[in-house]
């Protein structure tokens, strides 16, 4: 990648259009007090509403890449890293509102200590309440991808960059938990704000579909990082997932999502049943794939495996 310009924003959306409006008025209110070379980069994932659309008819400088089929998160946000010709490379998710001088506060601590990878912010909901860093270890070591930053030369430290086997949900965790253990710094920034509206989650089967899955992916895939890493960074061992499905099961509670996306799942038991078939036997298809996955983290973060 030619690092021609200071700072690539990397918006990936789906089906976007009631939101990226006001994402994208926040983000240039804050460039527009900025001395910095940038581009803005819209990544869209196939969507079926007029989010392109949108986006031409009123943002002309951005440059707009769109999936030819639904790929998924990950898919997506690797797009968007393929085509950004930026030093630092900042993540804003396509329903998120930035407060007055967010980017620069974010930004600032990246031009200033070439030691520090990545830098997040305060998350609030719309009603003002902290949606992340939601735990102590969360003010260390970011864990959500909501909005970061983080400089391109660090992501060629891991062994690659999201996860493409996780399509949605649970792609940052893996991101993240693989940017903790190559050791990469990254950096709280409470003064920066940006808000994230809680948007009542519509499709509760495929989200529980997807985190049931990923999650198991997730345990298997570490299994050779040592327990106390996976605990403080709240990867699931399998007895406690196991633990989980049964409760999700007898109380229709989706335990696996944040607390802010936990529903009831109103629906037959045998479609819970259906979705755990469709779990397991997903990886069973993909069980040589895993396996691999397993062999490759053991390689590449040695130093985090057990003996």
């Amino acid at each position: 990648m030619n690092s021609s310009k200071d700072l690539s924003i990397i918006i990936p959306c789906y089906n976007a259009s009631r939101t990226i409006k006001y994402c994208m008025e926040s983000i240039l209110n804050n460039l527009k007090t900025l001395d910095l070379d940038y581009e803005i980069i819209v990544v869209d994932d196939c969507s079926s509403d007029n989010t392109v659309e949108l986006v031409k008819s009123l943002f002309h400088d951005v440059k707009i890449i769109r999936n030819k089929k639904n790929m998924g998160a990950a898919y997506t946000r690797n797009k968007g890293i393929f085509h950004a010709k930026g030093k630092i490379l900042m993540f804003i998710d396509h329903d998120v509102y930035l407060k007055d001088d967010c980017i620069r506060k974010l930004i600032a601590p990246l031009l200033q200590d070439y030691g520090l990878d990545i830098t997040y912010p305060t998350v609030l909901c719309h009603n003002g309440e902290k949606l992340s860093p939601s735990t102590e270890f969360e003010k260390y070591f970011v864990r959500k991808s909501t909005i970061f930053a983080i400089r391109f030369k660090s992501l060629n430290r891991l062994d690659e960059f999201f996860d493409e086997n996780y399509f949605a949900y649970y792609e940052d965790i893996d991101f993240f938990f693989r940017c903790f253990l190559r050791g990469l710094k990254a950096k709280y920034i409470p003064d920066a704000i940006a808000f994230h509206p809680v948007i009542s989650e519509s499709r509760i089967l495929f989200r529980l579909y997807m985190e049931l899955k990923n999650i198991l992916y997730c345990i298997i895939k570490f299994r050779r990082i040592k327990r106390l890493y996976k605990k403080i960074f709240k990867i699931p061992n399998l007895i406690s997932f196991l633990g989980q499905l049964v409760y999700v099961g007898i109380f229709g509670v989706n335990t696996f999502a944040g607390c802010y996306h936990k529903k009831k799942v109103i629906v037959p038991w045998w479609k819970t049943i259906s979705i755990l078939v469709n779990v397991f036997t997903w990886i069973l298809i993909n069980r040589q794939k895993i396996l691999y996955k397993a062999k490759h983290i053991a390689r590449h973060y040695v130093h985090s495996c057990t003996s």
